[in-house]
């Protein structure tokens, strides 16, 4: 029973690790856009 309850502990944890990443990701990748947009719209 202890196995098993440590198995589901350790996957909780990797599957909130994940979700951090995930949004950081994205978040990044539209301040870059963004980014690139402003300098776009200020070269004109």
């Amino acid at each position: 029973m202890d196995d098993t309850n440590a198995n589901l502990t350790v996957n909780q944890v990797e599957g909130r690790w994940h979700v951090p990443f995930l949004f950081g990701g994205v978040t990044t990748l539209l301040v870059l856009v963004a980014f690139v947009l402003l300098i776009l719209a200020c070269s004109y």
